[in-house]
C-alpha cells in the first residue's frame, strides 16, 4: 500500500465528514512517528484520524493528539482491537479526557458508522444529556424501547414527552421514531399544582405561609410575640409536627390546603443578654426587660477590624456595623456576636533564576494567587520550578505558573537546561565522553587565564 510517514509538525484546523485530520484506506499506510494532531473535527467518527484498518496505522511515543473532536459518541476501545493496539499504538498524549488512542475524538473506535441520538434534559436532573448510537440503515432504524432513558426528574415538575425543540414547537419522539441523522431531542415539562398554608397566630416577618407543592417541607415560624411564650402549633387538616412545641418547625405538605395555628401563654419574664467576642470593659451584656433599650459595645480588639453584629435570636441592631450600637429587647434571652476579620499581613516573594521582565516578585497578603514568570533564556531550555518553602505550583514544568501565597516570606527559583551546541540529553550513549570534553575545556580555560595574570604581572615586578 502507498505509505506515509510523518516525522513532525502539525496538522491542525481541519473539518471532514469522517478523519478530520487524515482518512486512511485500507490500500494506504501511515506511519506517525513524531508531530502533533490537534483541533480536527469530525462530523461523524475520526476527529483527528480515520484508518479502516487499525493495521494500516502506527503511532509513535513522539505523536501527540490534543483537541479533537468528532460527532459521533466516544467509545474505549473493543477488547478484541488490543493487541493491534499494543503493537501500533505507543503515544500516550491524547484530548482531554481520553487516556487511550481508539476514543473515536482522536482515532476512530471503529468501523460502523452511526446516527447519535442525545437526549438532554432541559433543566431536568440527572447528567448534562445521555445519547444513543443508532446504526444507519435504509429504512431508517429506531432506536427501540430498551435503548430509551429513563424518564428524567425536575424539582416541581412532571415529565411528558421527548421533543426535538426545547420549547415543546418540534416533533415529539419516541421509540418507534424513524433516526435518519444525529439529533438532539429535549425533555418536556409539566409544572405540578400548589396548595396554600396559611399561618394563624404567628408574630415571625416570615411565617412560613404560601403555596407549596406535594410532598414538599413547609418550615413555620411564630416569631417572637411580646409578653408572651409560645406553647405549641395546632391544626385540625391532619399533618404531623416535627416538634409542636417548638416556634420554628416542619411538616410535609399534603395534596390539600393546609391551617395552622400558634398558641401562646402570658409569662412575664426578665431576660439575659449575652454579648460574645467584645472586647469592651462594658459590653452591655445583662439582665432586660422586654422593651428595653439595650447597649451593646464590643470594644477595641488589637490586630483586627470590627465587621458586625450577628445574632440567631431575631433582634434588629440600630447600626450592625457599629462597634457600638442598640436593640431593643425582645421577650426572651438573647445572644449577639461580634464579629472581627483580621488587618492582612503582607509576605515577599523572591523569584530567583528569572529571565523575564515581570518575574512576579513582590509583597503578597496570605491567601493570594501569585503568577510568576520564568521568561526566556538564549541557548537553555525550562526545566521547572522549585522551591524549600512547601508553596505547591499549579504546575511546576511550567514557565508561566501560579502558587497561593502562604502566611511567610517565599523564594522560588526557575531552573533551567543548557542546549546551546548540540549537549547531549541523558538519554545520550556519549554523555561520559561529552561531560569529559567539557571539563577539560573548561581546565583549559583556567589553566590559560591563569598564565595570562602572571604575564600581566611580571612587569610590575621588574619595574619595582
Amino acid at each position: 500500500p502507498d505509505a506515509v510517514v510523518i516525522k513532525g509538525g502539525t496538522i491542525s484546523g481541519n473539518q471532514a465528514q469522517y478523519g478530520g485530520g487524515a482518512y486512511i484506506t485500507k490500500d494506504s499506510f501511515m506511519d506517525m512517528q513524531a508531530g502533533t494532531i490537534s483541533d480536527n473535527t469530525a462530523d461523524d467518527n475520526g476527529g483527528g484520524i480515520f484508518t479502516e484498518d487499525y493495521d494500516n496505522l502506527t503511532v509513535g511515543p513522539d505523536a501527540e493528539f490534543s483537541l479533537n473532536k468528532a460527532a459521533a459518541f466516544s467509545l474505549d476501545r473493543d477488547p478484541a482491537q488490543d493487541a493491534v493496539y499494543a503493537a501500533n499504538i505507543l503515544s500516550d498524549k491524547w484530548s482531554t479526557p481520553f487516556t487511550q488512542g481508539y476514543n473515536n475524538y482522536d482515532i476512530n473506535h471503529g468501523f460502523v458508522l452511526y446516527y447519535l441520538v442525545t437526549f438532554m434534559w432541559n433543566d431536568g436532573t440527572g447528567d448534562e444529556y445521555d445519547s444513543v448510537n443508532v446504526l444507519k440503515a435504509s429504512p431508517a432504524a429506531t432506536i427501540g424501547d430498551a435503548n430509551m432513558p429513563s424518564d428524567p426528574l425536575r424539582t416541581e415538575y412532571d415529565f411528558t414527552e421527548w421533543n426535538t425543540e426545547p420549547d415543546n414547537s418540534g416533533t415529539q419522539f419516541t421509540s418507534a421514531t424513524p433516526v435518519e441523522g444525529n439529533i438532539l431531542v429535549y425533555a418536556q415539562w409539566e409544572a405540578k399544582p400548589q396548595y396554600a398554608v396559611t399561618v394563624d397566630g404567628s408574630y415571625a416577618s416570615d411565617t412560613g405561609a404560601g403555596n407549596y407543592y406535594e410532598n414538599a417541607v413547609v418550615t413555620i415560624n411564630a416569631g417572637i410575640r411580646s409578653g408572651y411564650t409560645f406553647v405549641n402549633w395546632t391544626t385540625s387538616d391532619g399533618v404531623v409536627f416535627t416538634d409542636a412545641s417548638s416556634a420554628t418547625t416542619t411538616f410535609t405538605m399534603p395534596a390539600q390546603n393546609v391551617a395552622v395555628t400558634a398558641n401562646w401563654l402570658l409569662i412575664p419574664v426578665p431576660y439575659t443578654v449575652k454579648v460574645d467576642e467584645s472586647y469592651a470593659s462594658d459590653t452591655g451584656a445583662g439582665v432586660y426587660y422586654e422593651n428595653d433599650t439595650v447597649t451593646i459595645d464590643a470594644g477595641i480588639r488589637s490586630g483586627y477590624t470590627f465587621i458586625n453584629w450577628t445574632t440567631y435570636d431575631g433582634v434588629v441592631f440600630t447600626d450592625a456595623s457599629s462597634a457600638t450600637t442598640t436593640f431593643t429587647m425582645p421577650a426572651q434571652n438573647v445572644t449577639v456576636t461580634a464579629n472581627w476579620t483580621a488587618i492582612p499581613r503582607e509576605f515577599k516573594v523572591t523569584v530567583n533564576g528569572s529571565y523575564a521582565s515581570n518575574t512576579g516578585a513582590g509583597n503578597y497578603y496570605e491567601n493570594a494567587t501569585v503568577t510568576i514568570n520564568a521568561g526566556t533564556r538564549s541557548g537553555y531550555s525550562f526545566i521547572n520550578w522549585t522551591t524549600s518553602d512547601g508553596v505547591v505550583f499549579a504546575n511546576a514544568t511550567s514557565a508561566t505558573t501560579t502558587f497561593t501565597m502562604p502566611a511567610q516570606n517565599v523564594t522560588v527559583t526557575a531552573n533551567w537546561k543548557y542546549l546551546e551546541g548540540g549537549t547531549p540529553s541523558t538519554g545520550d550513549s556519549n554523555l561520559l565522553l561529552w561531560t569529559v570534553l567539557l571539563v577539560l575545556a573548561d581546565l583549559g580555560m583556567i589553566s590559560f587565564l591563569l598564565r595570562y595574570k602572571k604575564a600581566r604581572r611580571r612587569p610590575q615586578h621588574a619595574y619595582r
